[in-house]
């Protein structure tokens, strides 16, 4: 097991009055940024953010909330694996094609089965394909892909072995549009549930099969950080909130202890995160973002003595989900499963556009 050290912060830490939020005021903390991950690290202050866009953009962010009503539970509770791609060659979601493209999956999951890729009972798989409704939310994005991989184990009982999610949510700024021809799909984010053999399989036969490159969605620290100050507050809908974690890697040296795990109030959070933005700002900053971070770390060395400043952030625990710099995430909250996923394919999008324009 993972040695820890674990920490409730005091509610008299960072004070207990809490500024109450508008739906307005959400939103904007929610989606702090107008523009990719990467302009966000190349300018400290966001040029604008997503409530400053023309009025043909403000109507997509009302489907968009509109859309968060619909229930992802299919997507919930689960350990995905997160994964960037470039754009599909020959890729078609027609439902006819649909089914060919399912056939020709199962049939490569024959073949590597003959190979003797797989280690677990499995005794057959059969692919289906079909589009997953309601994530669409503008025009560019692409209608979403769910694939599922059903079998049966060595006593005769249907399993589901694989299933995955090919998206791009609220894609905005899709700068390679444009530079793209007809025949190419982009599909930023795909999320993966399944062993690794079956995982290893099928993304092999998309690179294979649509001439594209299928890499883990990996994430720095500072891209957990931004994530826990945009989502800390957020609450269930029976108007409840998790605790904020914080799982901090512990240097070789220090024997006997492989990591750190820091849980917060997310009332003191928030309250903490007042403190330091300005609440008439529709923006806020990474310098915002660094403080706040720094002074949470900050608390927990006044309390241990321990500097996890010095270490690694790793993975990280909010309302809406956990997800860690492997890409591993689980989400907790259905009903803003478009925030998440938005966020997903600005990242993804701000990781791979100099590759592909490269590639082009």
């Amino acid at each position: 097991m993972t040695s820890g050290v674990s920490e409730q912060t005091p509610t008299n830490s960072v004070g207990k009055s809490l500024v109450s939020h508008s739906i307005r005021r959400s939103t904007r903390r929610y989606t702090p940024y107008g523009k990719t991950p990467q302009s966000r690290r190349i300018a400290v202050t966001a040029p604008r953010s997503r409530i400053q866009r023309t009025p043909t953009s403000r109507k997509s962010d009302r489907v968009s909330e509109k859309e968060q009503q619909k229930d992802f539970k299919g997507l919930t509770m689960k350990t995905w694996r997160s994964f960037k791609l470039t754009p599909l060659y020959g890729f078609s979601s027609n439902p006819r094609n649909l089914k060919k493209i399912a056939n020709a999956l199962s049939a490569h999951i024959e073949a590597e089965k003959r190979k003797g890729i797989f280690m677990d009972n499995t005794l057959m798989g059969k692919a289906y394909i079909s589009i997953y409704k309601d994530l669409k939310v503008t025009e560019v994005d692409p209608e979403a892909i769910q694939i599922i991989v059903k079998g049966k184990n060595a006593t005769g009982e249907d399993t589901i072995q694989l299933t995955a999610v090919l998206c791009g949510v609220d894609m905005q700024e899709n700068h390679i549009k444009a530079a793209m021809r007809e025949n190419f799909t982009y599909f930023p984010v795909m999320l993966v549930k399944a062993s690794l053999s079956m995982c290893n399989a099928v993304t092999r036969w998309l690179e294979m099969q649509y001439d594209c490159k299928v890499t883990p969605l990996s994430l720095s620290s500072y891209d957990l950080a931004w994530m826990v100050s945009m989502w800390s507050g957020m609450k269930n809908e029976n108007g409840k909130t998790k605790p904020v974690e914080f799982l901090y890697s512990v240097p070789k040296e220090c024997e006997g202890l492989s990591s750190i795990n820091y849980s917060i109030d997310p009332e003191d959070c928030q309250d903490l995160w007042e403190r330091i933005h300005d609440k008439d700002e529709v923006d806020f900053t990474s310098e915002e973002v660094q403080k706040f971070i720094r002074s949470l770390e900050a608390h927990f060395f006044r309390i241990f003595k321990v500097k996890i400043s010095a270490m690694s952030l790793v993975r990280i625990g909010t309302p809406l989900c956990m997800v860690g710099t492997d890409g591993r995430l689980k989400i907790f909250l259905s009903n803003k499963i478009h925030v998440l996923l938005r966020h997903l394919t600005e990242l993804a999008m701000g990781h791979t556009f100099s590759n592909i324009l490269g590639v082009m």
